[in-house]
């Protein structure tokens, strides 16, 4: 960590760029802020939950996007269903969290602990956390993961035990990245909207270079992506 800060700053004492947009999971890092601040270098962060004021802040609500998901799946009959999250440091892993509960509170469910599992983002992770779920006896009807990554790596699970997708078993991602339309079955998930919020970013961060007055906060909706890893419970 202090590496990286150190290098950020010597990047932007040689550049001096007008600004920067930090993407999450960077933008929660708050040691990073307080450089880019004594550097005077303009900032915006693109983040799950309010960090910072609003002229620095693109608002992702995950919550809502996570709440989604499980509405999804509960009513598609599921009611075993697991959850991967993303590392507890992120702040996003706790919102998707969240608004998963809070979308299967709505059915009546409840997440159990012993279908909750902690993995990192990533293919492998999500490899090593659905190989724990799925080797259970009562093993979930349904599988939502905290990024599309893992969701993959939720299949190559699957796969080595000779389950389907979706037949015995649905899963969710989220995110909507590239990958999640090219796979086999093509990947539920909930799409982030990423260009929107990045566009929006950038139109924040010329307002701050410009000196200009602060726009409203925009809004961004959240939108399940139907495809083919899921179906109803039979």
């Amino acid at each position: 960590q202090p590496e990286f800060i150190d290098k950020m700053a010597r990047f932007v004492d040689h550049h001096r760029p007008a600004g920067v947009i930090m993407p999450p999971s960077v933008s929660e890092d708050e040691a990073l802020c307080e450089m880019l601040r004594g550097q005077n270098c303009n900032y915006v962060r693109i983040a799950s939950v309010d960090l910072d004021q609003a002229p620095h802040l693109v608002r992702t609500y995950d919550a809502d996007g996570a709440a989604q998901a499980a509405r999804h799946l509960a009513s598609l009959g599921h009611k075993r269903i697991a959850h991967i999250h993303g590392p507890k440091s992120f702040r996003s892993a706790h919102e998707r969290l969240a608004g998963f509960k809070a979308g299967l509170a709505e059915f009546g469910l409840e997440l159990e602990d012993a279908l909750t599992i902690e993995a990192g983002y990533t293919f492998d992770s999500g490899v090593r956390a659905a190989d724990n779920l799925l080797a259970r006896p009562n093993r979930p009807t349904a599988v939502f993961a905290g990024n599309d990554e893992m969701a993959i790596g939720v299949y190559s699970a699957a796969r080595k035990l000779g389950l389907s997708i979706p037949d015995d078993l649905s899963v969710m991602g989220f995110d909507d990245t590239p990958m999640a339309s090219r796979i086999a079955p093509a990947l539920t998930t909930v799409r982030l909207p990423i260009r929107e919020m990045g566009n929006a970013a950038a139109k924040g961060l010329l307002r701050l270079i410009a000196g200009a007055p602060e726009a409203e906060n925009e809004s961004f909706n959240h939108e399940i992506i139907v495809r083919e890893s899921t179906k109803a419970l039979n």
